[in-house]
């Protein structure tokens, strides 16, 4: 079934079909909700929900400054949650709720323990790992406490019904996690500064390293600082940068850790502290390339650079390639697709083949690992990182999301390959890079 419209002068402009109207109309109003104005939005023709076109001069026009009281903060964790701690307090003073809007589950567990001392009764936290039972005693505590709060939480969470609110947070602004996967496509962070602006209320941005953009509107004025911007982040540790080929040069057969890392892993194990080895990619190796043709194994249906995993890790024998981007999966014992060469061979580190390394250079250490084809839920994570920080001269292996469970100081860290870090097609990735240094 569809509609056909007509303009003011009769002229047939469009055909949709209702289901597709209808869902324009949803968007939309969602858009007039949040930012008010016509239904215009984005030069994309909508119509209101009774199907019929707006007026001519009705147009969406994003704010040319939405920044209206909004100020940065970039501090280290420690100093950051320390002037937090007095915002928190400045803001119960006034009788004024605090917002502290975070991207992660795990951020929000961390940065309750930093800040509930001596508040307990006041803070609410809420994440998307909450049961039923704990999730309405934190909606009673928000909606009946009639002293002002502070809200630990997603920006799912933003909507909670307290009209006291004097100032929403942003914090750990550089972290992935704030854009959504589904429509409507929203940037989180966008949304929580255009709603403090709606609702005349504060807003900072916090981050240890806050994202270019977000300088540079500091930069041009757009916003003003919260304290004096730190550009040089405290480092204390010695840093040492070792280059693989020189390392190894000797070595018959390519191998993930040098002589240096080794003997730091030893070094760590024999003072019973801990350590951690952040790895860039998951399974044995990203890349498998033909070595008569060079061509690379690719996925069948998105080809996309298949990765090597090995299907027996007790015994060392087996091994299947897996595509990250859409799941498909085929036996490893297969011939070059371009030429039928059997000589393949597989470059790359991944996390797989560097704890197999470990474990064959130090058979009597733990070694855990943290990512999703070891940990694929939120409890088993936190176990093994609870596990690690018991352990004395443990090896603590992880991708990028073991950085949310690490919330106690290890004696050493390293990253293994380094380099394959600028392989990674993101146009953000140096200040990727730094932000993980």
């Amino acid at each position: 079934m569809q509609r056909r419209h007509r303009s003011q002068n009769g002229n047939k402009i469009s055909k949709f079909p209702i289901k597709k109207n209808l869902r324009f109309c949803r968007q939309a109003v969602f858009a007039k909700r949040i930012f008010g104005g016509g239904t215009n939005y984005g030069g994309i023709f909508r119509r209101d929900r009774r199907g019929h076109p707006p007026p001519s001069k009705t147009t969406f026009k994003l704010p040319q400054k939405i920044a209206i009281g909004s100020s940065i903060l970039q501090d280290p964790d420690e100093e950051r949650f320390t002037l937090y701690r007095s915002l928190v307090r400045e803001e119960f003073a006034s009788q004024k709720s605090v917002f502290l809007c975070l991207p992660q589950n795990e951020d929000v567990r961390y940065a309750k323990s930093k800040l509930e001392r001596g508040i307990e009764s006041f803070v609410c936290a809420f994440h998307d790992e909450m049961s039923k039972k704990e999730l309405k005693e934190e909606l009673k505590k928000a909606y009946q406490t009639p002293h002002p709060v502070l809200v630990i939480g997603t920006a799912r969470w933003l909507f909670l019904g307290r009209d006291d609110f004097g100032t929403i947070i942003i914090d750990k602004e550089n972290e992935n996690g704030w854009k959504t996967l589904a429509r409507p496509f929203i940037d989180l962070r966008f949304f929580a500064e255009s709603l403090a602006q709606k609702k005349n209320i504060r807003a900072i941005i916090g981050d240890a390293f806050l994202r270019t953009e977000t300088l540079y509107r500091y930069e041009q004025g757009e916003i003003l600082e919260f304290e004096n911007v730190k550009w040089r982040l405290p480092s204390k540790v010695e840093t040492k940068v070792v280059d693989l080929k020189v390392a190894i040069k000797k070595e018959k057969e390519f191998k993930t850790l040098s002589p240096e890392l080794i003997e730091l892993i030893r070094e760590t194990a024999g003072k019973s502290a801990r350590m951690f080895i952040f790895a860039v990619r998951k399974g044995l190796s990203s890349v498998t390339i033909c070595g008569d043709c060079g061509e690379q194994v690719r996925c069948g249906n998105c080809a996309a650079p298949m990765v090597l995993y090995r299907t027996n890790p007790s015994s060392g024998s087996g091994g299947v390639f897996k595509c990250h981007q859409c799941g498909e999966m085929r036996d490893a014992a297969e011939m070059c697709q371009n030429c039928a060469s059997w000589k393949l061979s597989t470059y790359g580190a991944g996390i797989d083949r560097i704890a197999e390394e470990i474990k064959k250079e130090f058979p009597d250490i733990k070694v855990f690992e943290i990512h999703k084809d070891m940990t694929s839920t939120d409890a088993k994570a936190l176990r093994v990182a609870k596990d690690f920080y018991e352990s004395r001269g443990a090896v603590l292996l992880g991708t990028e999301m073991a950085f949310s469970y690490l919330y106690k100081k290890v004696a050493s860290a390293a990253i293994a390959s380094f380099d394959s870090l600028f392989s990674i097609p993101d146009f953000r990735i140096r200040e990727k890079i730094f932000r993980l240094i």
